[in-house]
């Protein structure tokens, strides 16, 4: 692995142990006896919820630019068929199998998505 990748395996080990392992987290433990590492878990991480909570409207908002972006490429590959079907073909073919392929990974993830989250709920129905 690359030096990047073992910085940040120990920063994370070293994040680890000083939430879990180091004097503050041996406290906790000792004024709440029977703090199991369910409850540490717990308790360690209901205090960064609105780091959390951001963290996830900024993947929320850079996924919905992700779409729009892929929906603005697609109407151009539309709209420049006539144009540059015959003056840059490879360019445009290579953009409009890309945009078909991407469309397709989607509306397949989706379907499989939504038809397995039928399968799970239909067996609970019967009984």
């Amino acid at each position: 692995m690359s030096e990047y990748v073992d910085e940040n395996i120990r920063m994370v080990a070293s994040e680890i142990d000083k939430v879990f392992f180091s004097e503050g987290g041996a406290a906790r433990a000792q004024q709440q006896p029977g703090l199991r590492f369910g409850q540490s878990l717990r308790t360690n991480f209901e205090e960064p919820t609105a780091a959390f909570c951001a963290a996830f409207l900024v993947e929320l908002a850079a996924n919905a630019a992700a779409l729009g972006w892929l929906v603005a490429g697609s109407s151009w590959v539309s709209a420049g068929t006539d144009a540059y079907v015959d003056s840059a073909p490879f360019l445009w073919y290579s953009c409009y199998l890309m945009v078909v392929f991407i469309w397709s990974l989607l509306g397949t993830m989706t379907t499989g998505l939504i038809a397995s989250a039928v399968a799970t709920v239909l067996p609970g129905s019967k009984s």
